[in-house]
């Protein structure tokens, strides 16, 4: 399902029914329901701190990961189907989910964000950029935080942007990239323009993006 390096360079890898597996250089160790994680199928992970995880579950919402134990993130739901996931340099939990919009998360506190700030009901992609805005990749389209504020990207044109699973950052020249299963796109800080290949025609099925 996905790829996550964290600060201490282990390699977190989450699949569609085996729970979660963290990779060291002298081992592998592996979180499942046997380890108190209340669902297999894992599509997210953040890190809180060293040593400290947040997991995003398909279903059985997020759980946080120390010292080798699951708990309880948040009382006040148990049953989301979490696509995506970020912790913000200000340590709040962004949760992005499948039709149950996106949760913020702060000393357990949960904020729900409107569909219309959000960018839509589902979340499919968060990413803090250097500047510490968020990009959030809602299903209609997408949307951006930054000041203390929500700031939906409108459809330029025939551009749709909804659904960008991932973002990155050209860390020289400052522009954001996105990526929707059939659109990749380059923000220059005034509009979104789709990068097509030498033949003019979209690319498509790019599930990840890194600079």
């Amino acid at each position: 399902r996905f790829c996550f390096e964290d600060k201490e360079l282990n390699l977190w890898v989450g699949s569609s029914g085996g729970g979660l597996m963290r990779f060291k250089r002298r081992g592998v160790f592996s979180y499942g329901l046997e380890s108190g994680l209340p669902e297999r199928v894992v599509k997210a992970v953040a890190e809180e701190a060293p040593g400290q995880m947040l997991i995003g579950t398909w279903g059985r919402d997020v759980v946080r990961l120390k010292d080798g134990r699951v708990s309880a993130l948040s009382k006040l739901s148990n049953n989301l189907f979490v696509h995506s996931l970020l912790v913000d340099r200000q340590r709040t939990a962004w949760v992005g989910t499948f039709k149950a919009g996106l949760h913020l998360i702060r000393d357990l506190q949960r904020q729900v964000i409107s569909p219309e700030d959000a960018g839509g009901i589902s979340t499919w992609g968060l990413f803090e950029d250097s500047r510490g805005r968020v990009w959030i990749g809602g299903d209609q389209t997408i949307s951006l935080f930054e000041d203390g504020r929500f700031k939906p990207h409108p459809r330029t044109g025939s551009l749709n942007l909804g659904g960008v699973l991932c973002f990155a950052e050209d860390p020289k020249e400052g522009t954001i990239w996105a990526a929707s299963p059939d659109n990749l796109f380059r923000f220059d800080g005034a509009e979104w323009k789709e990068v097509k290949d030498s033949t003019s025609k979209s690319l498509k099925d790019i599930a990840c993006l890194r600079v």
